[in-house]
C-alpha cells in the first residue's frame, strides 16, 4: 500500500497557508502555516494564559528562582539594551508582523555576552581572579570580553579544528587561547587540567558544569526576553494608541538553539510575565463596571392626555 504524501495529511487551510508563503524555505513555511491555522481556529471557552498554544511553564519549587535572579542580575553593568527592529520585508513575505531582536549588536556579536557577564561578575564577587572556559567561538568571545571588562584573567581552550579567525578574535580581548583536542569533549578534559594546575584562584565549578546549564547563565539570557516583551508592548502601543483598542498580543517567539541557555531564559521571561499579564487583564476586565447603555425614551400614553409619537 502506498502511503499518502505528507502534505496531504494536513487540512486544506494548512495547505493554503503553505502555498501563500511559498517563497520561504520549508523549515519556515511549515511552522508558520501551523501557527496561522491555529489562529484561525474557533475560540475555546477557556484557554490557559500563555504564549501561543497555552502551554504552561514547568516550575520546580526546589529549583532556583530564575525570575528573581534575572531581575537582580549584573548584566546591565556591561551590556546595553539591544533594539527590537521591525523586519519589513520578512513581515510582507510571511503576512505577519515580525520583529528581530538585534543581539548581534553586542560587542561579542552574540547573546552569549549576557550570561557570561552575569556568571563572571558572580565569580569575581566570590574572589576569583582567573576563569577558564571551553569554546569553539562565540561563547569564548563573550567570556574574553566580559573578563577583560571585569579585570579577570581568562583562558579559553579550543579544539584544533577551530578556525584561526575565531582564535584571533578572542585573543584581541586579551584572553589566552590554548588549542588542544580533536573535539570539544577533549578540550573540556584538558581545560580541567589547566584549571587544576593554575596558580591563581580559579572557580573550577565553571568547568565541571556545562557552559549553558547554569542558573546564572540562564538568568542572564532571560534579560533578552524581558527586553523583548517590554519593547514589543511599547511598539504596539504606539501603533494602537486609542485606549478602546487593545494592542495585539505576542503570538510566538522564535529562538535559535545551540547550548539551550538562550531559549531557557527567554521561555522563563515570556511564559511567566505573559501569564501574569493575562491574569491581570482578566481580573481588570472582571472588575470593570458594565458599559452604561441608554434606555429607550418612554412614550407618553394616550390615557395621560398626550398623543404618543
Amino acid at each position: 500500500m502506498r502511503s499518502r504524501p505528507l502534505i496531504s495529511q494536513f487540512s486544506r487551510p494548512f495547505c493554503s497557508a503553505i502555498n501563500r508563503a511559498s517563497g520561504l524555505p520549508f523549515r519556515i513555511r511549515v511552522p508558520l502555516a501551523k501557527l496561522k491555522e491555529k489562529k484561525n481556529e474557533a475560540p475555546q471557552a477557556f484557554r490557559p494564559p500563555a504564549l501561543g498554544d497555552g502551554e504552561q511553564l514547568e516550575t520546580n519549587a526546589a529549583g532556583p528562582d530564575y525570575l528573581r535572579l534575572a531581575l537582580t542580575s549584573r548584566v546591565y553593568d556591561l551590556v546595553e539594551e539591544t533594539p527590537l527592529q521591525h523586519a519589513r520585508a520578512l513581515s510582507h513575505a510571511t503576512r505577519a508582523c515580525v520583529h528581530l531582536k538585534r543581539e548581534d549588536l553586542h560587542p561579542s556579536f552574540s547573546s552569549y555576552l549576557r550570561g557570561a557577564v552575569n556568571k563572571l561578575a558572580s565569580l569575581k564577587a566570590q574572589g576569583a581572579t582567573h576563569v577558564v572556559a571551553v569554546s569553539v567561538g562565540s561563547r569564548g568571545h563573550a567570556v574574553a570580553y566580559a573578563a577583560s571588562e571585569l579585570g579577570l584573567r581568562a583562558t579559553v581552550v579550543m579544539p584544533v579544528a577551530t578556525p584561526s579567525p575565531r582564535r584571533a578574535a578572542i585573543e584581541r580581548f586579551g584572553a589566552s587561547v590554548v588549542v588542544h583536542g580533536s573535539s570539544l569533549a577533549e578540550a573540556a578534559d584538558f581545560a580541567k587540567g589547566v584549571a587544576a594546575g593554575a596558580g591563581t584562584t580559579v572557580h573550577v565549578q565553571t568547568l565541571l558544569t556545562p557552559p549553558h546549564d547554569d542558573p546564572l547563565v540562564i538568568a542572564g539570557q532571560a534579560t533578552a526576553g524581558y527586553e523583548l516583551l517590554r519593547q514589543h508592548g511599547t511598539e504596539m502601543a504606539k501603533k494602537h494608541s486609542p485606549a478602546s483598542q487593545l494592542p495585539p498580543q505576542l503570538d510566538a517567539v522564535f529562538v535559535p538553539v545551540g547550548g539551550g541557555s538562550l531559549i531557557a531564559g527567554v521561555a522563563i521571561a515570556t511564559k511567566q510575565l505573559m501569564c501574569a499579564a493575562s491574569r491581570h487583564c482578566r481580573r481588570a476586565r472582571a472588575a470593570r463596571p458594565p458599559r452604561h447603555t441608554r434606555s429607550p425614551r418612554p412614550r407618553a400614553s394616550a390615557a395621560a392626555g398626550r398623543t404618543p409619537r
